[in-house]
């Protein structure tokens, strides 16, 4: 049996609901009436394991190491409430990390793809939730914030605007397979912090030399 693109990121269970939209609204057509909508899948925030539709959500529901990963994931946004804020441009909400976590189906790597999207998603939530470690003054370009933190996990570092609050959690730039939603690479006493496409967000000059 041929294996389109289509079910290797959506999986069979996707292009059944489909088939079943479409047949319906040809029936209601047929009969001389409205086509009947058919509701479409529940906009996800984290893996549903007792409906599988999208191959990711295949491969962690059958991935031990994975599903604890997303367990932890929709422990800290259903029962602790932890999530990012809307409308928060240099944080990205939940339901679009969801999907670019989906679209690693795409990738060679689609379990390392995964398996990274989990532990930065991870460690952003909880620098978010967590009061800010030391750091150095920073004077960045635009005026985006006052203070960058040392690494924390995954290299990650916050930066701090000047009501003390985490403006965006970066991650080093890298060459994996998932690619976080804002990164930072430092060069001398310069730190540039990028988004997703590689558009510059700030450059901040450091007062010490010791990130």
């Amino acid at each position: 049996m041929m294996t389109t693109r289509w079910d290797r990121r959506f999986g069979p269970s996707a292009m059944i609901w489909l088939s079943l939209a479409c047949a319906t609204a040809v029936g209601a057509q047929a009969e001389g009436g409205s086509p009947s909508a058919i509701a479409p899948p529940v906009a996800q925030q984290t893996a549903d394991c007792a409906r599988p539709t999208y191959a990711t959500d295949q491969l962690v529901c059958t991935d031990a190491a994975l599903l604890a990963l997303d367990t932890q994931l929709a422990e800290m946004i259903t029962v602790r409430g932890q999530a990012v804020e809307p409308g928060t441009p240099w944080r990205e909400e939940q339901k679009a990390w969801f999907d670019r976590r989906s679209r690693c189906a795409f990738l060679a790597d689609h379990r390392g793809c995964v398996a990274a999207a989990y532990q930065m998603r991870l460690v952003e939530l909880r620098a978010l939730a967590s009061p800010p470690g030391a750091g150095n003054h920073v004077r960045c370009v635009p005026d985006l914030a006052v203070t960058i933190t040392g690494a924390g996990e995954l290299g990650s570092r916050s930066l701090l605007d000047r009501s003390g609050r985490i403006a965006l959690v970066a991650f080093p730039t890298g060459r994996g397979p998932w690619q976080p939603f804002v990164t930072w690479q430092a060069r001398s006493k310069t730190v540039r912090i990028s988004s997703l496409d590689g558009t510059t967000i700030a450059s901040c000059e450091l007062e010490r030399r010791d990130l």
